[in-house]
């Protein structure tokens, strides 16, 4: 959105100034603007040009402003506090962000987000502490049949994949539904732990994304109870039928945690 606002701008002169005008104002005197004053501002750029007859530019602005007045209807954006990274990065403690009431756009944004904080406050501190961030129904996120739209999420967990491992930094994706996941996100992923799979869909996109692992034992996967898993890994030399204990902790119901 911003690059299209950019290249709209500048193709006039006396709303490039003004559009530049309006922003560096703000930056000289280290205030931002809200979402609001810079749809406004945009609006009013689309009405300059529809008074010069300048029928190309005004739809520009309009279909800019447009998509903005959707970022603002998430409610995402001019809030009073902002999530501070330093609260999250903190030992010992799990941290849930829970987004599954919002839609498929927000959840890209927060994921983003969220990646992108943690990830420049881990070049910024080398110390701070080792962070496993975990995305949950994981296909809801980022699916195969969206990969497309959510190609900015893709690539920020492409860089995170690869560039935050040596900073601690690690990624893990937790799925129901396997087979909607885009293939990107396997190719990202160097340990599998399987639990019960029942549908052949989903069993084939593991398969096929899985080394080392035959097909006597993807046979045995549909009978697995419950804590029973396959574990592949590359630090292992052959993939290992694991039972997971039940956790000693207590579980607390979640009006207790309140």
């Amino acid at each position: 959105v911003w690059r299209k606002l950019e290249e709209s701008v500048l193709k006039e002169e006396e709303p490039a100034d003004a559009f530049e005008e309006f922003v560096g104002a703000r930056t000289k005197a280290k205030r931002g603007f809200t979402l609001r004053e810079l749809i406004e501002r945009v609006e009013q750029l689309a009405e300059q040009a529809k008074v010069r007859r300048q029928t190309y530019d005004a739809t520009s602005y309009e279909a800019i402003a447009s998509k903005l007045e959707r970022l603002e209807a998430t409610g995402l954006f001019d809030k009073d506090r902002i999530l501070s990274v330093d609260e999250l990065l903190v030992p010992g403690r799990v941290s849930v962000i829970d987004v599954s009431d919002a839609s498929d756009t927000v959840k890209n944004i927060v994921i983003s987000w969220l990646l992108l904080k943690i990830f420049s406050a881990k070049l910024r501190n080398p110390r701070a502490p080792k962070t496993l961030f975990i995305i949950e129904e994981a296909h809801t996120f980022v699916s195969k049949e969206k990969a497309e739209a959510m190609r900015t999420t893709l690539d920020m967990l492409k860089t995170i994949a690869r560039r935050g491992r040596k900073r601690w930094l690690s990624l893990c994706f937790i799925s129901q539904q396997p087979g909607h996941l885009p293939t990107e996100i396997f190719e990202l992923c160097n340990t599998r732990i399987v639990h019960r799979l029942m549908s052949e869909y989903n069993l084939r996109a593991l398969r096929e994304t899985t080394t080392g692992v035959a097909r006597e034992v993807w046979r045995t996967v549909p009978g697995f109870h419950v804590g029973e898993a396959l574990l592949a890994s590359p630090q292992l030399p052959h993939p290992v039928l694991m039972k997971v204990r039940p956790a000693k902790t207590m579980r607390a119901r979640l009006t207790e945690l309140r």
